[in-house]
């Protein structure tokens, strides 16, 4: 794996850039992990942290792609990692599709709910369940 840490300049932008954002990032995702166990519905919290795990990785792959992999010397782990940064952002467009369709689907039973508690309220509810 030492063999993929560039030598020369034919990398596409320098470590000294991105490892940093590649922290802070992986900090803000960790943050939102952390956090995300205040997300009322289960599915939607759950649909979220498979989400930020698939950005982590993707974090991390991008930042390999972009700093340690070497065009010159590794024409084809240069591709592959692209290739990786590019199933990964698909599948992150894929969940977060899945998190706006739970979300209408959640929205839906709740209005629903809250018809049949108008209904209840009113008297007239209880029979037709």
């Amino acid at each position: 794996m030492l063999t993929l840490i560039a030598t020369t300049t034919s990398t596409i932008t320098p470590l000294a850039l991105t490892a940093p954002a590649a922290l802070i990032v992986t900090g803000l995702l960790l943050t939102y992990w952390l956090w995300s166990k205040q997300t009322k519905p289960r599915s939607r919290r759950r649909i979220r942290r498979a989400n930020a795990l698939v950005l982590t990785v993707l974090v991390w792959n991008a930042f390999h792609a972009l700093s340690l992999t070497n065009l010159d010397l590794y024409p084809d782990k240069f591709i592959i990692s692209w290739l990786g940064v590019l199933g990964l952002t698909i599948l992150t467009i894929t969940l977060a599709t899945l998190d706006t369709l739970n979300n209408i689907r959640i929205y839906r039973l709740d209005r629903q709910d809250r018809r049949w508690q108008e209904l209840d309220s009113i008297g007239i509810g209880g029979a037709v369940k």
